[in-house]
């Protein structure tokens, strides 16, 4: 039995890997999301990737992908997983229990996908004598794993924890190594649920279940808010060690819930004061905008600015959404960005701003903040905001934002008439790959 590693970003469990020297290993690669993608796309390392260098290095000789039941008995997205991967999985065979796939470059790099109940490494061959338990959070968040984020607010798990334990036991006893991602940063799991690795943890090494309360107040928080704030500030059994980023986040919600924004804003600052990191994601509006659903996303924005109006990523959201709109309130949208800083926000109001001077035909001031936004990204490491998730990488994570912002330079100058202009920079969008 190997030792447990919780982390936040899931392309860290390849750092523990390599430091740990493991080689020609099965992973058993529990997760809504693949994390192997098509070798040609492969800049740099990150959470959608790790397991192509893992690959790559001899780290894994297979790999065995555990997704939810549901997805699996849907013919729909099991064929659109087929057909997303068919540029590097070749598709072999299938049956009730699992469906097989070769590398196309190496055949005897095997991929199965399967599920938690289906999990018979006895009828599957592969070689045990180094396995590798590979978890992420949203494992739980996601039944149908085409929805890439997680966005209901609250909601509950569709699979309890008790249940995969038990049924995840015997491997995690073979396993050399076991990793356990939280992945609330990128918005992955709601941060109401950043509970989970630590959770998984007891239950596989203790055989507890020291979260049972948090899930009961989760349970119940959207017919009784009341009774679930009540778990959330007794004192109990599962306020110890770790963070209470969980716990905080619970009794916020809770209010909100009830729409006692005053006590919410107490909590608010709280929580934030010492867990800055994970402000962007405290309502999982990050995953409605990159999905398209504005109008859900707005409703949660306006609660947060209920309980925290100078949320400067809050504020953010909001523009984004109201930049979306057919008909803006260019008025309305200035005294947002007058609340905004570029050193609070990590230039991300310039970036946004940039799109606004475009939308109303300022040309001039867009290219001045798509510029300043450059010169920013091209000096420090990736923000949050720029949504390129890696533990690597830093500076070299954020090329894809600024080929983006080149090809918007590009366009205004097209507008402009200064074709010389917008060629030379449409040449460098290509360039970076844009």
């Amino acid at each position: 039995m190997g030792n447990i590693y919780k982390i936040e970003n899931h392309d860290e469990a390849l750092k523990i890997w390599r430091r740990k020297e493991i080689q020609n290993a099965v992973v058993i690669h529990v997760d809504s999301h693949i994390d192997f993608t098509d070798p040609d796309e492969c800049f740099y390392i990150t959470i959608a990737n790790y397991l192509n260098y893992a690959y790559d290095e001899g780290i894994i000789s297979s790999l065995i992908w555990v997704i939810p039941d549901e997805s699996f008995s849907d013919s729909s997205i099991m064929d659109d997983i087929v057909k997303e991967i068919s540029s590097f999985f070749r598709f072999t065979k299938k049956n009730k229990h699992k469906f097989c796939f070769e590398l196309i470059e190496n055949k005897d790099f095997i991929m199965y996908i399967t599920t938690l109940f289906n999990l018979d490494l006895e009828k599957i061959k592969v070689d045990r004598r180094a396995l590798l338990l590979d978890i992420d959070c949203d494992y739980y968040m996601n039944p149908k794993i085409q929805y890439t984020y997680s966005y209901c607010f609250p909601d509950n798990c569709w699979m309890k924890r008790d249940i995969f334990c038990k049924a995840i036991y015997d491997i995690y006893k073979e396993s050399k190594v076991i990793t356990i991602s939280r992945s609330v940063v990128g918005g992955y799991t709601p941060l109401l649920f950043c509970y989970l690795d630590a959770q998984i943890d007891d239950m596989l090494t203790k055989g507890v279940n020291s979260y049972s309360q948090i899930e009961k107040a989760i349970e119940i928080m959207s017919l009784n808010p009341k009774r679930a704030l009540n778990i959330y500030l007794k004192d109990s059994e599962f306020m110890h060690g770790e963070s209470e980023i969980y716990r905080f986040a619970g009794i916020i919600y809770c209010y909100m819930l009830q729409e006692n924004y005053k006590e919410g804003e107490k909590w608010y600052k709280k929580l934030f004061d010492s867990n800055k990191q994970y402000e962007r994601y405290f309502l999982p509006v990050h995953g409605l905008l990159q999905e398209g659903k504005y109008s859900v996303a707005e409703e949660l924005t306006e609660k947060w600015l209920k309980i925290a109006p100078f949320s400067q990523n809050a504020i953010c959201y909001k523009i984004r959404i109201m930049l979306q709109k057919e008909n803006i309130n260019s008025d309305h949208l200035e005294k947002m960005f007058d609340k905004l800083t570029d050193e609070d926000t990590c230039y991300e109001k310039s970036y946004l701003y940039m799109l606004f001077a475009m939308k109303t035909k300022r040309y001039d001031q867009a290219i001045q903040f798509g510029f300043q936004t450059i010169n920013f990204l091209l000096n420090n490491d990736t923000p949050e905001w720029v949504n390129q998730i890696s533990s690597y990488e830093n500076n070299k994570t954020h090329g894809i934002i600024i080929a983006k912002i080149y090809k918007y330079i590009s366009i205004i100058y097209l507008k402009l008439r200064k074709e010389d202009e917008a060629l030379k920079y449409a040449r460098i969008s290509r360039l970076m790959g844009f």
